[in-house]
């Protein structure tokens, strides 16, 4: 797998939130095909409300939520105010409506609950250009399969109707009241439990810093590497600075699927979740009745991370300006002496010095430079600018 990027936009949708309860889906057929398309790594289907299409994050790691602009249209009824947590621990208070009726293909689902939430509070959610976003609480209602290659979700009643090979991968979970799955993984025999697994991750496994000192202490020799800074993104907006520590796991158990060498991401905050770098290497179903999740392999292809490389930082948009918002130590960002707040004005030529909303979307969204083994950057400090050439090396490396 590639990583190639500049930045690394990892975008979570995580909510806490109790008492979704209620909610019936009809299926005009035993089964509904659904098409999605990628933005920013994360699946945007459309659905239909009172016969107007709009498009949704289908986002197991959260719970329904719908735009201020949407919340005014004629079958959404206001219930509660209610507070809701982001996937980066930001609160506030939002407010809760029931929405008559959700068609997702053919698939029709009444008596839905949803927050409604300011959807361009964070620059990185605007870019998804989206009316709402699909959460476990209204998935909880039936059967879905993610197929990551065709790029087609498939919603039923009846799991019997899904091609399930005899030898595949079975993972349990626990859920709450909102339906999100929660599942446990070994490292290196150390169990972290309780991951939620996260279609609105964009990223691959990110776990606690108190599993990581566990590694650590037990295993001196494993590959690790950190970087520092911001470059998450909840509901409310970016997350506040962070360490985050990057380590090459050799051993690495999920459900019954055992692999090597996987790297893992480890923060003191934030949520951890198992996301759409590692789950689109399979097609994955998952059946609440049961509790369960099957990952059936791409083509038998290896999760493969040989190629994680980066140039060492992540920019974020502010007023118009880029701004360096995280560094990964012993980069070749972080050996030409780049730092956080520098205000990038150049790359490879191009004029970054005002950076329009639509711009900074073009820029994450299509990954321009993604090809490119070196780059030519221009920055901006203390009213100085200076130049620097920086190398696409691998993350993760002993230091």
């Amino acid at each position: 797998m590639k990583r190639k990027r500049i930045i690394a936009v990892l975008i979570l949708f995580a909510f806490f939130f109790t008492n979704c309860k209620g909610g019936e889906v009809i299926l005009n057929n035993s089964i509904s095909k659904i098409p999605f398309e990628y933005r920013l790594g994360l699946p945007i289907i459309k659905v239909s409300i009172n016969g107007k299409s709009y498009d949704f994050l289908f986002d197991t790691g959260a719970i329904n939520v719908i735009s201020e602009e949407l919340s005014k249209i004629p079958g959404i009824n206001t219930s509660f105010i209610k507070i809701v947590r982001d996937s980066q621990g930001a609160k506030s208070k939002l407010k809760s409506v029931k929405i008559d009726s959700i068609l997702i293909g053919n698939a029709a689902f009444s008596n839905i609950s949803a927050v409604v939430a300011d959807l361009s509070k964070s620059v990185e959610i605007s870019c998804l250009h989206i009316d709402g976003i699909i959460g476990s609480d209204l998935m909880k209602l039936a059967i879905w399969q993610i197929d990551y290659e065709n790029q087609l979700i498939t919603c039923t009643k009846d799991k019997s109707l899904l091609e399930i090979p005899k030898k595949h991968n079975t993972i349990k979970f626990k859920t709450t009241s909102t339906g999100k799955q929660y599942v446990d993984i070994i490292l290196e025999n150390q169990v972290e439990k309780s991951l939620t697994f996260d279609t609105g991750s964009n990223g691959g496994y990110s776990c606690s810093k108190k599993t990581y000192k566990k590694l650590v202490k037990n295993n001196s020799i494993l590959i690790k590497n950190l970087g520092y800074g911001s470059k998450n993104s909840g509901l409310y907006g970016r997350e506040n600075p962070d360490t985050t520590f990057y380590v090459l796991i050799n051993d690495f158990e999920i459900g019954n699927l055992a692999l090597k060498n996987i790297p893992v991401q480890f923060k003191q905050n934030g949520s951890r979740t198992i996301g759409n770098e590692f789950l689109k290497n399979y097609r994955v179903i998952i059946d609440w009745k049961a509790r369960e999740i099957i990952l059936i392999p791409n083509h038998n292809k290896e999760y493969d991370f040989s190629r994680w490389k980066s140039f060492g930082f992540s920019p974020y948009l502010e007023d118009n300006k880029f701004f360096v918002g995280f560094i990964v130590k012993g980069s070749s960002a972080d050996e030409q002496g780049l730092k956080l707040g520098d205000q990038i004005i150049e790359i490879n030529s191009y004029d970054y010095s005002r950076v329009p909303l639509e711009d900074y979307c073009d820029f994450i969204s299509n990954s321009i430079f993604s090809e490119s083994d070196s780059i030519s950057i221009s920055i901006l400090r203390e009213n100085k600018v200076l130049n620097m050439s920086l190398f696409n090396n691998p993350i993760l490396k002993n230091y």
